[in-house]
């Protein structure tokens, strides 16, 4: 005796292909708008957290020498007090997420660290700086 020919269903049908393919592609689409502001954000947080390490360099040397540096170049290349190699405070200085460098300078004997932010311009909203971190922290108290 021999056994019916049975058909076996494999693989999609082409309604199912497009729904898949369909969803995908919204999906795809959601991230592709989404993901401009969610890379700005991380910009924004990375130069807070590179201001963050900056001060904290510059604190530490002022602790060492009993001044703030001429410049961050002297958190890299530390001045020598003739005891001995004296070991950097900063690795390297780090470039602002839109490669720019950082700016400093001292204002009324407290240390300025800033970058001009996407738009490169000093003076914008954009603005990002040690002080505007104190400023939004005291804000939301």
């Amino acid at each position: 005796m021999s056994r019916p020919h049975t058909r076996r269903r494999r693989g999609f049908t082409l309604i199912e292909l497009i729904v898949v393919i369909t969803i995908i592609g919204i999906l795809a689409a959601a991230v592709v708008i989404n993901a401009p502001s969610f890379i700005e954000r991380a910009k924004k947080k990375r130069a807070l957290a590179d201001i963050v390490n900056i001060e904290k360099a510059i604190t530490a040397y002022r602790m060492e020498y009993g001044n703030y540096p001429e410049s961050l170049d002297a958190l890299v290349s530390p001045p020598s007090t003739g005891a001995g190699e004296e070991e950097p405070l900063l690795q390297r200085l780090p470039m602002d997420p839109w490669n720019n460098p950082y700016v400093y300078g001292v204002e009324n004997r407290k240390p300025i660290i800033l970058t001009f932010g996407p738009d490169r311009e000093q003076g914008t909203a954009d603005d990002i700086s040690n002080v505007s971190m104190y400023e939004a922290d005291t804000e939301g108290r």
